[in-house]
């Protein structure tokens, strides 16, 4: 068989064809020629004998060149540095998992925001030497309404009013401001971005965890940052979520933390007991004191640490909580299925 076959159309003579054009001379180049219309067409005469594919071995290599040029694939080496990287759809995935849930805490809290009346403005006088005590009295003002907008005016050491009005920067600054005191006041406890409330009795009295509470829900509602320092584990309790995982890091109490590393170190049943007797009245008060196993000295830690950050707090709790606005709760329900909760919750 003729090689070209594998490669070039062709048409034998004589034969139907589309298009066909009568050579002009079939004895001529051992009857093969080109056909002047049809470019790349070897034209074959059926009755001579061809002496085999050496015959027509100027032709082959030219065509066959040619037909590779034009139609050989192009090949892509896999080390070429020009490679289109696949983009990797896992981490899309993943943000695109808690995407709703940012979503949802925007429109709440744009929700709530939408019963503020900004014709009607509740004043703060804001010394920047002294803001917190400038905060509790524009709350306590009995002109105070919490469906008006805020107006923030600063003033300096000196008493003097700063100029410029209050386009929202002033509230923002203000509200910041507010956020970072109300984490250093007395009635929270624990390490700095892991915050939980204590019983102080001067701030029962003077009901301060229930004013915290509402300073949270004015600076999340009118465009402030929300406190960044709350423990998960707190919020988890303000939620009626049992989940608990305080560690020891939690008792800023140097004495009490000393006390249960010593717990958790005892390598025997008889250095335990001794460690427990030690501290009895410690753990009498919190309601845990009990013969405990080796293997049991994790859950007496447990045990403690749930009274301590939850239990004996109860009252302040509970004040805490009295804020009415839905926005408290609700602000807490969606941060709580966030991933990263340093970045998300309060």
């Amino acid at each position: 068989m003729f090689d070209l076959a594998d490669t070039l159309p062709f048409e034998p003579y004589n034969m139907s064809s589309p298009v066909h054009n009568e050579p002009e001379d079939l004895n001529s180049a051992r009857g093969l020629s080109l056909s002047s219309d049809l470019p790349q067409t070897i034209v074959l005469d059926n009755d001579h004998d061809y002496a085999g594919p050496s015959g027509c071995h100027d032709v082959k290599s030219s065509c066959y060149r040619t037909y590779t040029d034009l139609f050989g694939p192009i090949i892509i080496d896999d080390d070429d540095e020009d490679e289109v990287p696949i983009p990797d759809k896992t981490n899309d995935m993943a943000s695109e998992e808690f995407e709703p849930t940012s979503v949802q805490a925007a429109e709440v809290i744009a929700n709530l925001a939408l019963a503020i009346d900004h014709k009607k403005v509740s004043r703060f006088n804001i010394s920047r030497a002294d803001v917190w005590d400038g905060a509790v009295r524009g709350f306590r003002r009995s002109t105070y309404s919490e469906s008006s907008d805020i107006f923030v005016k600063f003033t300096d050491d000196a008493g003097s009013f700063e100029e410029g009005l209050d386009t929202g920067g002033p509230k923002r600054e203000f509200l910041t401001l507010l956020m970072t005191h109300l984490r250093n006041r007395p009635i929270f406890d624990g390490p700095p971005e892991r915050r939980y409330l204590v019983y102080n009795s001067t701030a029962v009295r003077e009901d301060e965890y229930f004013l915290a509470g509402k300073m949270i829900v004015v600076s999340i509602i009118h465009g402030g940052p929300a406190p960044h320092f709350l423990s998960k584990d707190f919020v988890n309790h303000l939620l009626g979520k049992t989940t608990f995982n305080t560690t020891v890091e939690d008792v800023t109490d140097e004495e009490l933390q000393k006390a249960l590393r010593q717990v958790q170190e005892a390598e025997s049943e008889e250095s335990l007991q001794d460690v427990i007797l030690q501290y009895s009245t410690m753990f009498q008060t919190a309601g845990c004191l009990r013969h405990t196993k080796v293997h049991e000295r994790q859950m007496l830690i447990e045990d403690y640490l749930r009274w301590y950050i939850l239990g004996r707090n109860q009252i302040a709790i509970q004040s805490f909580q009295k804020v009415d606005n839905p926005c408290l709760t609700q602000y807490l329900s969606l941060i709580d299925s966030k991933r990263d909760w340093q970045v998300c919750s309060f």
